[in-house]
């Protein structure tokens, strides 16, 4: 086939694809919404592979009518058909008034592009201000967002720029939110935009309907990518003189400090402190940030963060601080089976001589049925240790409490001769003597000492640190195995615990006439549910 061929087939396709466009939109009747999403799939597969001159819209589709596609698109993550229109060289034109301004009380596409949080967005909406380009007009919806404020949320830096400099007024909130343009940008992590803000005089302590301010909006994130935001905020913040309030409290009564502890920001929680947050400010309900970091079930290292930094900045940290249900942040992390927090409270001077032992309340109320279950007990009694060794007397409401959770969530073995199940099982047992607990003990030579045997060997801490270590270490095992044995681990290392306290208990039901070692012969060969039983059944 000649050059001249081809032309004329490529000039074919051209026009055959110009005519399906317009054929579509004559077949519709626009005002059925079934034929209209009709006509949005059907212009979805045609642009996928469109060929040749692209189509003027505006001589195929009315304003009213690519908008609606357009917001098809945003609401379906169809970023290809909003590209297409862009290459067209499509511009929304509004109808104007007198003053030859459209009215700015609109909704379009690129508000439906609010609050969706998905990589293409940034492009999806840079994409959309190509098309919506008048920055002389704010479009606003019912909810009072801007096409000024998606801009600020999504980091459209020359957006930005072009509506300050046709005047736009840096402070416009949200009417239903209350959220500054700073607000937004901050808590998205735009820094070039907060910066163009606060050039243009943005105020960093405007607060929302919560009373939250930018600050506040920065330090609620679950996100490390813009961990440096709150330093490089402060920095800009001293540039322009503009003074930031770091202790300001939303109508909860929390501080920014509050927000980052509980966000668990602490790149965050390090550059608050050291700009002089306060590290004992209580919110409506008592709590200081410190309650937070006791009350989170994840020992991630907060609490050491925080007080070395309160340390280095000889901050005094007030550790026995009480809420409003008269709790301190000690309870709290003996409530959640904190060990290493628990050591770091006493190191810092929690006052252990009127510790009372969390209630049932709230003692082990964060963990869920699924959570491991060595790790619920290994914690539970590494916290009790720990409180021990620093001269805690475990009273018997306390060892009650910790009985009746291990009741709940069901940390007792049915049988204590786990390994005679095993002996054919030969995989079974080269995968148990492969898994350490301590350098000298395999899982395997645990599960065949006695009892009492094992209490010899093994601390809580070392059940402990090895649940900690071998994270979830059941699914190293067959499947059939699994929950028989972090059960009968349990079993093992609570021994003591149930023994101790059954053996008082059957003394005082007995009203002390079997001697003691006669009591421990009885109950000896009793399971921990059976032991647990027992002192369950001893009135006080």
């Amino acid at each position: 086939m000649s050059s001249s061929d081809d032309s004329v087939s490529d000039q074919d396709d051209q026009t055959e694809f110009l005519h399906e466009l317009e054929s579509i939109r004559k077949s519709i009747d626009w005002e059925v919404e079934k034929e209209r999403r009709l006509l949005f799939d059907r212009v979805r597969f045609l642009i996928r592979n469109w060929k040749g001159q692209l189509p003027d819209l505006q001589d195929i589709f009315r304003a009213e009518e690519v908008d609606w596609i357009l917001s098809q698109s945003v609401e379906s993550t169809k970023e290809l058909l909003i590209e297409f229109v862009v290459k067209c060289g499509y511009k929304d034109k509004p109808q104007a008034y007198e003053d030859g301004k459209p009215s700015p009380r609109r909704t379009t596409p690129v508000h439906h592009m609010w609050l969706e949080d998905d990589c293409f967005c940034v492009k999806v909406v840079s994409n959309l201000f190509k098309i919506y380009d008048r920055f002389d007009v704010n479009y606003t919806d019912a909810s009072g967002l801007t096409h000024f404020h998606v801009a600020c949320n999504y980091g459209c830096n020359d957006v930005v720029k072009k509506f300050l400099k046709l005047g736009q007024n840096p402070k416009q909130l949200v009417l239903e939110t209350g959220d500054s343009p700073l607000h937004l940008a901050l808590a998205a992590g735009r820094m070039e935009v907060v910066k163009l803000l606060l050039k243009h005089g943005a105020n960093p302590n405007s607060k929302n309907k919560n009373d939250k301010t930018p600050l506040h909006s920065v330090c609620e994130r679950y996100d490390n990518r813009h961990s440096d935001s709150v330093e490089t905020f402060f920095k800009m913040c001293d540039e322009r003189r503009k003074t930031v309030q770091i202790d300001a409290k939303d109508n909860s009564g929390d501080t920014p400090l509050h927000s980052a502890v509980y966000f668990n920001e602490q790149k965050t929680v390090e550059a608050l402190l050291r700009r002089g947050a306060d590290p004992n400010s209580a919110n409506g309900e008592g709590l200081t940030p410190l309650h937070y970091i006791c009350k989170d079930p994840n020992d991630d290292g907060m609490a050491e963060l925080f007080f070395k930094v309160n340390d280095e900045t000889n901050q005094l940290v007030q550790v026995d601080a009480l809420d409003k249900l008269g709790r301190t942040p000690l309870q709290y992390a003996v409530a959640g089976f904190l060990p290493r927090v628990v050591d770091l409270l006493l190191d810092h001077g929690a006052d252990l001589s009127k510790f009372v032992f969390p209630t049932e309340s709230y003692y082990g109320r964060c963990f869920t049925a699924d959570y491991p279950k060595l790790d619920l007990a290994s914690e539970c009694l590494t916290v009790v240790e720990r409180l021990e060794k620093r001269g805690y007397k475990l009273d018997r409401t306390g060892a009650l409490t910790i009985m009746k959770f291990f009741v709940e969530y069901k940390l007792f073995a049915e049988s204590a001769n786990l390994e005679k199940s095993w002996y054919d099982d030969k995989q079974l047992i080269r995968k148990t003597k492969e898994i350490k607990i301590i350098p000298s003990l395999s899982l395997f030579n645990v599960i065949c000492l006695s009892p009492e045997e094992a209490a010899k060997q093994l601390t809580y801490t070392d059940y402990y640190k090895f649940a900690e270590e071998v994270s979830n270490f059941e699914i190293l095992l067959p499947e059939s195995h699994q929950d028989a044995c972090a059960l009968h681990l349990c079993e093992k290392m609570s021994r003591r615990f149930f023994l101790c306290w059954a053996l008082k208990s059957l003394s005082k039901l007995t009203r002390h006439r079997l001697p003691v070692e006669g009591c421990r012969m009885i109950i000896e060969p009793l399971l921990n549910k059976d032991l647990c039983n027992i002192t369950l059944a001893t009135k006080d």
